[in-house]
């Protein structure tokens, strides 16, 4: 039976991203996109300067990483997909963590694989190899599969799998295969060690059979060996990130989320949404494109400096500074911090007077 609840918008990559010292503006988490849900409520202890190291979207939950290494999330929970295990609350518990639809995917320090949420296709049933110490070095969440890069570089992939998403290639589950691992809608995404990229399930199904998007006919720029840094996986789009600073897009591209904007350049991390994409500059600029329905590619003016970014279904997040100029205590609790934003974006972006 098909989903009509869509989706996770896994960010895999090689980078990495301290907590934050920014300068010139209120440092915080911001939110834009969708109100309709509770993702945009994000908790209070983690608005203050410093206090998330990274976070994730998945269809209408998030997931971050706070500076100490414990795990937070809030949102959509339907299927316990923001009830973290008690285990990941813990200083120094994690590395890594991922958003699916709705399931949530962490990588513990140890090296094992940690995931909670819906199970309706086996996408928390972590394989028994994977949920010891030493098992893994990273992990990715989709639609309903997660797949998981073993220490040794071997892919590992698990849950729905009608679309060929959790059939790894042979040639990928070898040692020293990849170096990096993201999961969409219907298909999975990798980089080989040599830095060029390959992909399986979706749009490399028999053509003319659903859901042929092309998201896994990997460009000919990157299928061959290159210097394909980073990858992001949409529901029916898939993204890469070239070391020299530069953008391709993929697959479904019904409101233009697989069309990159022309002219980007000197960026250095990207994130897929369901219908939209988001890039980060060096510079802390972050540009958006594709579906705009809930404003998720409407980066706010007050956004000065970004440290990191996230999708969601039809939501957007950065870490990242308010401009100092323009920051007020919309709310009302006292405070010059993120939760100002959602009445800041509800009165169209205009600072006070």
């Amino acid at each position: 039976m098909r989903q009509t609840i869509l989706c996770s918008f896994a960010v895999l990559s090689t980078l990495s991203f301290t907590p934050l010292a920014l300068a010139g503006g209120t440092s915080t988490v911001m939110y834009w996109g969708t109100l309709a849900g509770t993702q945009q409520t994000i908790p209070s202890e983690l608005l203050p300067a410093g206090a998330i190291r990274t976070l994730v979207g998945g269809s209408a939950h998030v997931v971050a990483i706070k500076s100490d290494g414990s795990v937070r999330a809030w949102g959509y929970n339907d299927s316990g997909q923001a009830n973290v295990p008690a285990l990941l609350l813990q200083a120094g518990a994690v590395r890594q963590v991922e958003a699916g639809d709705r399931s949530s995917i962490a990588l513990t320090t140890s090296g094992a694989v940690v995931a909670w949420g819906n199970n309706d296709w086996g996408q928390v049933n972590v394989p028994a190899s994977l949920a010891t110490p030493g098992a893994a070095s990273m992990v990715a969440a989709g639609g309903s599969h997660c797949a998981a890069l073993r220490m040794s570089g071997g892919v590992v992939c698990w849950g729905y799998g009608f679309w060929g998403q959790t059939s790894t290639p042979v040639a990928m589950t070898a040692a020293g295969a990849a170096i990096a691992v993201c999961c969409g809608g219907e298909h999975t995404l990798a980089i080989r060690s040599d830095g060029s990229v390959t992909a399986w399930g979706g749009g490399s199904t028999t053509a003319g059979t659903y859901p042929q998007w092309g998201q896994s006919i990997v460009p000919a720029t990157h299928a061959a060996a290159g210097s394909t840094l980073q990858i992001a996986c949409g529901w029916g789009h898939s993204v890469a990130l070239r070391s020299d600073g530069t953008v391709t897009c993929w697959g479904f591209n019904s409101a233009g989320q697989a069309t990159t904007p022309e002219g980007l350049l000197d960026i250095k991390k990207v994130a897929a949404g369901y219908w939209h994409t988001l890039a980060l500059r060096n510079d802390g600029t972050v540009i958006a494109w594709g579906n705009n329905n809930a404003g998720q590619s409407n980066p706010p003016a007050l956004l000065v400096h970004a440290a990191d970014i996230a999708a969601s279904y039809d939501g957007s997040f950065a870490i990242g500074a308010i401009e100092p100029a323009c920051a007020a205590d919309l709310n009302g609790d006292g405070l010059v911090n993120g939760s100002d934003l959602v009445p800041l974006l509800n009165s169209w972006g205009v600072c006070p007077n």
